[in-house]
Formats: C-alpha cells, structure tokens, sequence
C-alpha cells in the first residue's frame, strides 16, 4: 500500500520543482542582464583603448617638441638678463626727460625774458 502523504509530496513536487527551476532561470537571468550593463564590453574597452592610444600618441609628440630643463633655464636667464637692461634703459630715460624738463624750464625762461624785454 502506498502512503498518502508521500502521494501528496510526489504530487506537489510535480507543481513546485518546475516553479522553482522557472523562478531561478529568471534570477539568473537577471543577474546576467545586470552584469552585462555593470561591466565594459570588449568592444567598448578596445574603442576606449584605442582612443587612449591616440591621445597618448599626441602628448608623447608634445613633449618630444617641447623644451628640455636646460634650455628652458637658459630662456629664464635671457629673460633675467633683458629685464635688468630694460630696468637699466627706464633708469636712462627718466634721466633724460628730467634734464629735458631742465632744459624746457631755461627755454621757457629765456622765452619770457625776451618776449618782455622787447615790450
């Protein structure tokens, strides 16, 4: 004789068991979708790869065109060396307008003498 109770377990595992491989398949399923949206694809990493190569490229190329340590020392000492001529040709040429105010002064002086003199 059979028991009813394991007739009742068989009949149930009959619902239960496809329920449960239907409810995991789509569980995994799901985590599969949403590993695929969290993680690059291998196309999207070679398109970025390739992008980074490209601008990589470009500043390699950069700093081969640019300047060394050394000659950017010898542009700041040419600079160091032009501001204190350009220091020294100010100091010049305020000399100058002071004695050109000097010599504006004893113009304007004989101007007066002369334009009075003569009235």
């Amino acid at each position: 004789m059979s028991d009813p109770m394991n007739d009742q377990i068989v009949q149930w595992a009959g619902v239960i068991v496809p329920v449960l491989v239907t409810g995991v398949s789509t569980l995994l399923g799901w985590i599969l979708w949403s590993m695929r949206k969290a993680y690059v694809t291998k196309e999207d990493c070679e398109s970025c790869r390739t992008q980074m190569n490209n601008r990589l490229s470009g500043v390699e190329g950069d700093l081969e065109n640019a300047p060394s340590s050394k000659e950017m020392q010898a542009v700041m000492l040419q600079l160091s060396n032009i501001s204190g001529e350009l220091k020294a040709a100010n100091a010049r040429a305020e000399g100058q307008a002071e004695l050109l105010r000097s010599v504006s002064r004893q113009v304007s002086m004989l101007n007066d003498y002369h334009v009075t003199k003569g009235k």
